[in-house]
């Protein structure tokens, strides 16, 4: 797709695109739904979220428990 596209120019990694697509359909999904949706495991996303975070790709808004991601 024209996303995918656009994240592998900046060097993304299929991953990564798939963590951001499963978090653009769907931004209160848990860490442990976005570990069973991409086929990874859960200490990998946490991973991944954080340098997606640190990175400035992808913020959390409203804290942990009532929050969701917000693609930047």
């Amino acid at each position: 797709s024209a996303a995918s596209d656009v994240y592998k120019r900046q060097g993304r990694t299929e991953m990564e695109i798939k963590v951001i697509k499963a978090i653009l359909s769907s931004p209160r999904i848990k860490q442990k739904e976005l570990a069973e949706q991409v086929g990874i495991s859960v200490s990998t996303i946490q991973r991944t979220i954080k340098k997606l975070v640190k990175e400035g790709k992808i913020v959390r808004v409203n804290g942990k428990r009532d929050g969701y991601w917000k693609v930047l």
